[in-house]
């Protein structure tokens, strides 16, 4: 499995009210997800905050045979396999069109558009009957995220799916769509803690006879490796430069006194322009003019928020 290599935030950043940044997580992930939500690999950040960003890759499938393709195989359960329906609640097939194993379901096709197989099943009239099972092993302390696919392929009284490893459900329930043919996808991440061999199972919780009929298709059990980075963000309110002078004649230097204001923080850097194109960087230059004249002078400040 590919690992996953440190995010590319920086630990701190400081900006200007009005002013953004686009944060950056790094290339080579396959999923990003942000404090909000967000799915993309960058994130425009405008106000002041801590920013989260986890990224993970996944790993392989670790179910044999989660797409049918194989057929009958890989897997166990409690339901009876059929080539075509015998009457009998609790039976199952691996086929391509539900049509075969009962011509008056819906035509449904399988998840994969390149594939050819899924599970068709009969839902059973009896309750916590294993409708899928395998057995794997798994390595400790590693997250897993575990997908499965239903649909309907009869409409009255869709099935209700619950998922489970060594007998213990995880995540909530999924509701078969009472419209036929449309697939409705489980996924929840689970973390293996210490156990190194799991059962997983899928089970069916209705038991109503007429109808309860559906399809399994795509099951994968994938290990991911996952990192997190934190940045935090203070947007800086703008300061209001200000200054006075005074001693404005030929030939001795004027004294500029710098009077700006900042909301908060200190300002921390100046850069003047005397406006006959010689600057300064101090906080309260002096400055002796060459020629008598009109000159415009500027005063342009910048702030710098302590943190930690």
């Amino acid at each position: 499995m590919t690992g996953v290599q440190t995010c590319a935030l920086p630990i701190y950043t400081v900006f200007c009210e009005g002013s953004s940044i686009t944060l950056d997580a790094g290339t080579g992930f396959d999923y990003y997800i942000w404090h909000n939500g967000d799915t993309s690999q960058t994130f425009l950040a405008d106000t002041t905050g801590q920013y989260i960003v986890q990224v993970l890759n996944q790993g392989g499938n670790l179910i044999t045979n989660g797409d049918f393709e194989q057929g009958n195989i890989e897997f166990y359960s409690d339901y009876n396999y059929a080539v075509t329906s015998t009457g009998t609640y609790g039976e199952y097939t691996i086929s391509n069109d539900p049509v075969t194993f009962n011509s008056g379901w819906s035509p449904c096709t399988q998840l994969t558009p390149m594939g050819n197989n899924m599970m068709i099943i009969d839902g059973a009239i009896t309750i916590n009957e294993f409708v899928w099972c395998t057995d794997i092993t798994v390595s400790p302390n590693t997250d897993y995220s575990f997908s499965a696919w239903v649909q309907s392929v009869y409409a009255n009284a869709p099935a209700i799916l619950s998922f489970t490893i060594n007998g213990i459900s995880i995540g909530n329930t999924l509701n078969a769509s009472s419209t036929t043919c449309q697939w409705n996808e489980f996924y929840e991440i689970w973390n293996s803690g210490s156990n190194v061999n799991i059962q997983i199972c899928i089970t069916n919780q209705n038991t109503v006879a007429i109808g309860n009929d559906f399809a399994l298709d795509d099951i994968s059990f994938v290990p991911l490796c996952k990192k997190t980075d934190t940045i935090n963000i203070t947007v800086a309110p703008t300061p209001t430069a200000a200054f006075t002078f005074g001693n404005e004649c030929f030939g001795t230097p004027t004294q500029f006194t710098d009077a700006s204001t900042v909301p908060t923080g200190s300002i921390t850097g100046w850069s003047w322009n005397f406006g006959d194109s010689n600057t300064s960087a101090q906080q309260n230059p002096s400055h002796t003019y060459a020629a008598a004249g009109l000159y415009r002078s500027e005063e342009h400040t910048s702030e710098l928020q302590s943190h930690s």
